[in-house]
């Protein structure tokens, strides 16, 4: 039985002799490459070539820029390093960009009437938006939402700004729909000078008063309704509880005294009010443990 190996062909027939000294029942290889294999084997040259090509012009660029260093750049200098001397720092510093100029209003000069009408209609949607928030439901009263309503209120001149301010803003859009309809791009220019009742008022301010203001006026005597002065002011949810005597009572003194170690009593108990304790100390009794230091300094 002949052993089979990948030499070994298929078929049983015997080939044919051949002359020359390889002959016998042996498989001849192919003596010459197709030519998709030869492509193949010229794709993946030039695909090594390439990579190893890349590579080295890598390296001798990064082995030129450490030995000649960078042409475009000036060399350091240790006794001049202003910030003028180094234009590629300030480029990359972002400045603020300057505010662009507020457009003039480009369209014709507005006739009192249009103004009064355009006022008139402004006053009229806030009147509909002040009957439209009437009719709805309020919180309960001292609910959370009610509370949180309450501590975001604004001041009445902020409210009134607030009004103004809607009252502006629908009459310049009025003016717009009736002066000009075509389609605009940004601002619509500073327009004509609208009238309308401002409330400035500005009461006498105490410097002497031994708390500051809840909306931060009166606070800077050179300035008193200018600066620090908030149209929403800060309201306190929880009462204060200062401890200092005057607004509240100083809180009792409590000192540690250990079970088995305390004085035994001299004669009747005194009876003391029950929510007087300023000639009093509570004591504190820890059965079976004796006072730290830690306990006496923080406890007397």
């Amino acid at each position: 039985m002949v052993m089979a190996d990948e030499r070994t062909p298929l078929t049983s027939e015997p080939l044919p002799a051949l002359s020359g000294p390889s002959g016998g029942n042996v498989h001849h290889l192919k003596s010459h490459e197709t030519l998709r294999e030869r492509q193949v084997r010229r794709f993946q040259c030039w695909i090594c070539s390439a990579i190893l090509g890349a590579f080295a012009l890598a390296v001798l660029i990064s082995i030129s820029y450490i030995i000649f260093g960078d042409p475009t750049t000036r060399p350091l200098d240790g006794a001049n390093t202003t910030a003028a001397d180094f234009p590629e720092l300030l480029n990359l510093i972002s400045f603020p960009l300057a505010d662009e100029p507020t457009p003039q209003w480009s369209d014709p000069d507005i006739t009192d009437e249009a103004k009064a009408a355009a006022i008139a209609e402004g006053e009229k949607e806030l009147g509909d938006k002040e009957l439209l928030e009437e009719t709805l439901s309020s919180p309960p009263v001292q609910s959370p939402s009610f509370r949180h309503q309450k501590s975001v209120g604004a001041t009445v001149a902020a409210r009134l700004a607030a009004k103004v301010g809607f009252v502006e803003d629908r009459a310049t859009k009025a003016l717009l729909r009736k002066v000009s309809n075509r389609q605009r791009k940004g601002s619509v220019g500073r327009g004509p000078k609208i009238d309308l009742p401002r409330l400035i008022h500005r009461g006498e301010c105490d410097f002497n008063a031994r708390y500051r203001t809840a909306n931060g006026t009166c606070n800077n005597k050179e300035h008193p309704h200018e600066y620090g002065v908030a149209m929403i002011p800060f309201r306190r949810q929880l009462n204060p509880d200062y401890g200092d005597g005057i607004s509240a009572p100083q809180p009792c003194r409590v000192k540690l005294v250990v079970l088995f170690e305390r004085p035994p009593p001299l004669g009747p108990a005194k009876k003391e009010p029950a929510n007087d304790c300023r000639d009093r100390e509570t004591l504190v009794f820890l059965a079976g443990r004796i006072p730290t230091e830690n306990d006496r300094s923080i406890w007397q």
